[in-house]
């Protein structure tokens, strides 16, 4: 009786939690993106309606404005968190779907981070994808930016942000330096967004 009990506790927490590794093709130009869903109760039934959370804005965009031309398919279902991050690592890593030219993901997955150095092919993705904005995508852009006001509180922030590194007496740092800054925060960021999605 207990280990009935038992077996039944197991497939409940199973239904209720189920991370897993999916693919989305863009219909529109056979363009696709593999990512996973390890988020707290999630499973496939759930998440239909979950494309991903991609750094690509041209992903994103068609995320928000036209979801219908997105087919999602499931890849694999595993039990734990950890189980699906691996496999989308070995599946990022064997396509190597950073430098893909069909592929929305600008970087691969690794364990605690995104490996975000980019080869001169992603670079020239992303500067293309940006280039081949239609009328309609760069006019929803506009849109959504139209009428958006800045507090003078905020005004005056950014204005005292340009002004130069006061410890380093208006000095500013190096493309390079900068470029290591940003990509330091972004998996930081990274981060702390898996750590949320898994509670």
């Amino acid at each position: 009786m207990v280990a009935r009990s038992l077996l039944l506790s197991i497939r409940n927490i199973a239904m209720i939690y189920q991370p897993y590794v999916y693919h989305v093709l863009d219909t529109t130009n056979n363009m696709y993106y593999i990512g996973s869903k390890t988020s707290k109760n999630c499973t496939p039934e759930n998440t239909k309606d979950y494309f991903g959370s991609p750094t690509c804005s041209i992903f994103r965009q068609a995320i928000k404005t036209r979801p219908e031309t997105l087919v999602k398919t499931i890849l694999k279902t595993f039990h734990t968190r950890k189980e699906a991050v691996l496999f989308e690592i070995e599946l990022h890593k064997k396509l190597n779907i950073k430098d893909d030219q069909n592929s929305y993901n600008l970087a691969n997955q690794t364990v605690t981070k995104y490996e975000t150095t980019h080869s001169a092919e992603t670079k020239e993705k992303m500067r293309a994808a940006k280039l081949n904005q239609s009328a309609e995508t760069r006019a929803k852009i506009s849109k959504t930016k139209t009428g958006t006001k800045l507090s003078a509180e905020t005004c005056k922030k950014m204005s005292t942000s340009k002004l130069g590194n006061r410890n380093k007496l208006g000095k500013k740092d190096s493309e390079e330096t900068r470029a290591r800054k940003s990509a330091a925060q972004y998996r930081r960021n990274e981060l702390k967004r898996l750590q949320a999605a898994t509670g």
